[in-house]
């Protein structure tokens, strides 16, 4: 196997990639590896850790077919270590396995058994669906900030995906806080001999959804999205991500919005209210972040008080407030990062009573907390 590409274009590939190789696994160290493999007249990149399978084309002249399995990170480091504008030639090496020449320089790289690397993932694929990637992205990074992270309740360490006759709709919560989005337009279809119900649910794992924002951030595609038993396919491009999907059942989370159809609903600045939380949250609790709302005419309250005895108390005037006073606890952390996934100049909050959650632009959802 021999190719020829510039250090750019191989470096980027995997750089992009860098987050599903385990590079440090003891218990089965073929997975620091990467697959480089000619075939189709193309050069491909393949990566797997069991759960997330990834599958790069890149530019490459003087091909020669074949396949290398070498050590990621000795790949890298190799890369990071050559000029910008670089010209590399792959090689078989009769010592080590493989080589790299660049600049006159003679770099070596160990190979590994191609039939030791993990199969790749295979499955029929039932139905699909095209979106565009500015769309995904947009919908993704607005609500990620809300997945649950290594919670027990395994279901809600990812994205929730629900197609329906209106389209496309993601949501995340971790227990204390919940984001959703949806766009029309987004049709399901389905493959030669299925039938699909009107809703369907897929539950992607965190680790592919930050993937995901990764790759499609600042690109303008439309991503092909398939679905099989347990495995998902997002194609663009010349890249194939292909992933397990959580298997499980994901929670009413309509069920734990209030009905704010009988609310107050107050519009604020939104810069005003995050630097206020902020210096809240930086005055409270080290470890709880919890600050006091009160809700009241045309101001709202922001309290918070800590072990030394000190605090911290700001008022911002609102617009629209229709409340009676209604007093509410909250962690800060979990409003801060709501509004800065918003890029609106004002949000709007909805509450109900003491002890209901926050609403803000209607689809951020902050459960209330005991201060």
């Amino acid at each position: 196997m021999k190719f020829t590409t510039k250090k750019e274009n191989l470096f980027a590939a995997i750089k992009l990639i860098k987050k599903v190789v385990k590079t440090k696994c003891k218990n089965t160290p073929i997975l620091e590896n990467i697959v480089l493999e000619v075939k189709n007249e193309s050069l491909q990149l393949r990566t797997f850790n069991l759960e997330i399978e990834t599958i790069q084309i890149i530019d490459a002249n003087d091909l020669g077919k074949g396949h290398e399995v070498v050590n990621f990170l000795a790949l890298e480091r190799i890369l990071k270590s050559l000029p910008k504008n670089t010209e590399i030639k792959f090689e078989p090496d009769a010592a080590v396995g493989a080589k790299i020449i660049a600049k006159g320089v003679s770099l070596k790289l160990k190979t590994d058994i191609i039939n030791d690397f993990p199969v790749q993932l295979t499955d029929k694929y039932e139905c699909t669906a095209s979106i565009p990637s500015g769309k995904l992205y947009t919908l993704l990074h607005k609500i990620s900030y809300a997945m649950a992270k290594r919670d027990v309740r395994y279901y809600l360490n990812g994205v929730l995906m629900r197609f329906s006759k209106n389209g496309l709709k993601v949501v995340a919560a971790d227990g204390h806080r919940m984001a959703f989005s949806s766009i029309a337009g987004i049709r399901l279809d389905a493959l030669d001999g299925y039938t699909l119900p009107d809703n369907m649910e897929f539950i992607i794992e965190r680790n592919t959804v930050e993937l995901l924002i990764k790759m499609l951030n600042k690109k303008d595609l439309n991503i092909t999205v398939s679905f099989g038993r347990g495995i998902a396919e997002f194609k663009y491009d010349g890249f194939t991500l292909t992933t397990k999907l959580i298997d499980a059942k994901y929670p009413d989370y309509q069920c734990v919005i209030p009905d704010y159809h009988t609310s107050n609903t107050v519009k604020i600045n939104k810069d005003e209210l995050l630097s206020v939380l902020t210096m809240a949250a930086s005055a409270s609790n080290e470890k709880f972040k919890g600050v006091k709302l009160s809700f009241d005419g045309d101001v709202l309250r922001v309290e918070c008080n800590n072990d030394s005895q000190s605090g911290y108390d700001q008022s911002i005037e609102c617009i629209n407030n229709n409340y009676d006073t209604i007093i509410a606890g909250f962690d800060a952390t979990y409003i801060i990062d709501a509004l800065k996934k918003i890029v609106s100049d004002f949000v709007t909050i909805q509450i109900k009573d003491y002890s209901s959650s926050i609403l803000i632009n209607g689809s951020h959802l902050v459960m209330s907390a005991r201060l």
